[in-house]
């Protein structure tokens, strides 16, 4: 890895070109990688709280803007990354994540998500939450139980993640029409158990799958969605409704994106669970890491603060936060694979909660 030295008048060596630049801009350059991240960080944090903001609607041809809203992807389970082991595993940036899942057994690059479960068997779509502050649950549809609006979990240990740009979303090779955009659903979808790459009906083993549903109806509108939404929270005498965002109909690619944000406005928490929104990204397994620092795809990496959950009687309680150090370190691996060094920040559900237009930071 290049390191980036600190001019020295008593040293008449040159400057890496990437260092050199930086100086000329009044940026010091360091002696390590901490340094660097932190140059990093004030401008990608500025960029992304106004991309949070940016609330704009799909241009004509149903492309998402650039500065309008960021996707993310939980970390699954980091603690169990073997981190010295993928950090002393041979570089191989050609590699599609694909292929590293699907060794035996499979190596789970941080960059690597996959949606593998009992219905989707290929790694070649993911679940995402499309973060923009109108894409939140309004405080009136929070409840005690589930009070988090993006993917805070006492159960599993989300508090580390990566950050897309909406260009991923926008990649085509067909006619303009993206071919890595495959479906939303206004909550948790449990894409995992559905056909069709997480797109089509649901196959849960908890519920009846007769009751379960696939792409919803063209032409569909808000009124109906939500009375379809609705229905599922009564069933079975409400036993359906912690799978009412894995039974509802998937919304399909961009043209029904008004339709999914009305609906995410419109849920009431107080009568369902899991209030992450899914973005289902298809062609996951074809990138590989330098497929990804080529077009930019990949835009930072996040540690989550100020989450909440519930206790054993009921009170909400602080959830543990993430450590920047750690997420430091996956940015750092990133970069022994691909040649690129990405911002770390400090994503706030706090500050989220409490209706903030920067829930970025580099605290």
């Amino acid at each position: 890895m290049r390191q980036f030295m600190r001019p020295s008048t008593k040293s008449k060596k040159k400057l890496p070109v990437a260092c050199f630049a930086f100086f000329l801009n009044g940026i010091a350059c360091a002696a390590d990688g901490d340094a660097r991240q932190s140059s990093l960080c004030p401008q990608s944090v500025e960029a992304m709280n106004r991309s949070f903001v940016t609330v704009k609607g799909l241009d004509g041809s149903y492309f998402f803007p650039l500065d309008s809203g960021l996707i993310v992807h939980t970390i699954d389970w980091p603690e169990a990354l073997d981190m010295e082991a993928l950090e002393a595993l041979r570089v191989d940036a050609s590699k599609t994540c694909g292929e590293f899942m699907s060794m035996s057994p499979p190596i789970h690059l941080p960059w690597c998500g996959s949606n593998k479960g009992s219905v989707q068997k290929l790694d070649d779509s993911s679940s995402w939450t499309y973060l923009r502050s109108d894409t939140l649950i309004n405080v009136n549809g929070r409840n005690d139980k589930h009070p988090n609006e993006v993917f805070c979990s006492e159960k599993n240990d989300r508090m580390y993640g990566l950050i897309f740009s909406n260009a991923y979303m926008n990649a085509s090779k067909n006619h303009g029409v993206s071919e890595n955009f495959g479906c939303m659903y206004p909550l948790d979808g449990d894409t995992a158990k559905r056909q069709k790459k997480g797109c089509g009906k649901s196959e849960n083993p908890g519920i009846v799958t007769t009751d379960a549903q696939g792409e919803c109806r063209f032409g569909e509108g808000i009124d109906q969605y939500m009375a379809d939404f609705n229905k599922l929270l009564t069933d079975q005498d409400g036993e359906y409704a912690p799978y009412a965002g894995s039974l509802v109909c998937s919304l399909s690619r961009m043209e029904q994106f008004d339709l999914w944000v009305s609906a995410r406005k419109r849920i009431d928490l107080s009568r369902t669970e899991w209030p992450v929104n899914e973005f289902v990204l298809l062609n996951w397994n074809t990138y590989s890491t330098s497929a990804l620092a080529e077009n930019k795809f990949l835009i930072g990496f996040y540690y989550q603060t100020g989450c909440q959950g519930p206790s054993k009687d009921g009170h909400v309680i602080d959830l543990p936060d993430g450590s920047r150090a750690r997420a430091e370190r996956f940015a750092k691996l990133y970069k022994t694979w691909s040649g690129v060094d990405l911002p770390v920040v400090n994503l706030s559900n706090a500050a989220m909660r409490e209706n903030s237009g920067t829930p970025f930071s580099c605290n």
